[in-house]
């Protein structure tokens, strides 16, 4: 199962017949800090981001529900971003769950966040469709969709080291 735990987000269909699949972050995966070099010292830090919302529309046509994302990311450079010289990488993914917990697809994103040296926190809105294929509307509401930053499979933490300069 994919996540035990998820902060849901309110579908804002207002049809009375369609229900939306839920939308969340996955708890432990919605901030991620990215370090220069191969410390974890807070010096080192090149931006910390967190998903800070989730919403979402739906629609059924011809057995696929249409599922759009929109999803909230608040990105605070740190130390080391002054010496980026470029758009930070934002990696996330977006996976759809069946009603058991089983994991029908995932896929992965990337979002470009420009920083500055004075501190400012950037809040990307990035926009999105998923698409479930059911025959059932009913079936396809029971669906949930998860939101969250790429784990490290060697620890299965959200936390990415930037490349040595």
């Amino acid at each position: 199962m994919l996540a035990a735990a998820l902060v849901t987000a309110g579908c804002t269909n207002q049809s009375a017949t369609l229900v939306c699949p839920d939308v969340g972050v996955i708890n432990g995966l919605h901030s991620d800090v990215v370090y220069q070099g191969s410390s974890d010292d807070a010096n080192n830090a090149v931006y910390a981001a967190e998903i800070t919302s989730v919403a979402s529309d739906c629609d059924y046509d011809d057995g696929i529900m249409e599922v759009a994302l929109e999803i909230a990311i608040a990105v605070r450079p740190g130390p080391q971003a002054a010496g980026l010289g470029e758009p930070a990488s934002i990696d996330y993914f977006v996976a759809v769950e069946n009603n058991l917990g089983g994991l029908i697809g995932s896929d992965q994103f990337q979002a470009a966040a420009r920083l500055d040296d004075q501190g400012s926190t950037v809040v990307l809105i990035e926009r999105l469709t998923q698409q479930i294929a059911e025959a059932d509307p009913f079936a396809a509401s029971r669906h949930r969709i998860l939101v969250g930053f790429n784990a490290d499979p060697a620890t299965g933490t959200s936390r990415w080291r930037a490349a040595q300069p």
